[in-house]
């Protein structure tokens, strides 16, 4: 488990404050001013949260005890062929084993099911039992036909979107998809570039319609 001066040592890599840390990581700001100054001992769960926060920003803890920042923050992979987005939902998957959210732009359903038609009913049964929130810009509601409810799709522009290049966001990672044959998938993880693509995403979101 990280210390406290492992903690106060990794805010001040990154020039954060206690607020800031507080609003990444969604632990309370008395809650690690509590932690900080050393009073009381603080929970396992808690100090874990905190550590997957400092992590999603490139922190790395080590164990003489100190902190770093990684040498090598973008990790990519790259996946050709069918196989490619099976194993980005694997991956989806494996990264949020007790939930989350996935942020997914230019959705196309009826794509998907021509192409994997046993394994999107699967992946949807995963997901749904992980408690993984799905969210989509579609750029009409015939690209629906999963089993996520409508709320959980925005319609927008043909222009906000590349039909050719959907991506996925999760946690520190973005999967940008290329459609053409064969299908290849690169998973970026990088948490400056996942904040980026997120903000895209969510700009879409609020300027787009309700079905």
């Amino acid at each position: 488990m990280v210390t406290v001066p492992q903690i106060k040592a990794a805010r001040a890599l990154l020039d954060w404050t206690q607020r800031n840390l507080a609003k990444i990581s969604g632990v309370s700001l008395a809650t690690i001013a509590q932690i900080e100054s050393g009073g009381g001992n603080p929970r396992a769960e808690t100090m874990r949260i905190l550590q997957q926060a400092f992590e999603k920003y490139d922190i790395e803890f080590l164990d003489d005890p100190g902190v770093r920042i990684r040498r090598e923050p973008f990790d990519v992979k790259i996946w050709q062929g069918r196989e490619a987005m099976l194993l980005c939902w694997k991956d989806i998957e494996e990264s949020l084993p007790n939930g989350g959210e996935l942020l997914i732009s230019c959705v196309d359903d009826a794509l998907w099911k021509s192409i994997y038609p046993t394994e999107m009913l699967e992946m949807y049964e995963v997901r749904t039992r992980l408690k993984i929130t799905n969210l989509g810009l579609l750029t009409g509601p015939e690209k629906n036909e999963s089993g996520w409810p409508s709320k959980n799709y925005r319609i927008v522009p043909p222009e906000a979107t590349s039909p050719h290049a959907p991506y996925y966001v999760y946690l520190d990672k973005v999967a940008i998809i290329s459609m053409r044959d064969p299908i290849r998938v690169v998973l970026i993880r990088n948490p400056t570039l996942a904040e980026s693509f997120r903000a895209q995403f969510w700009y879409h979101w609020k300027n787009g319609k309700r079905f």
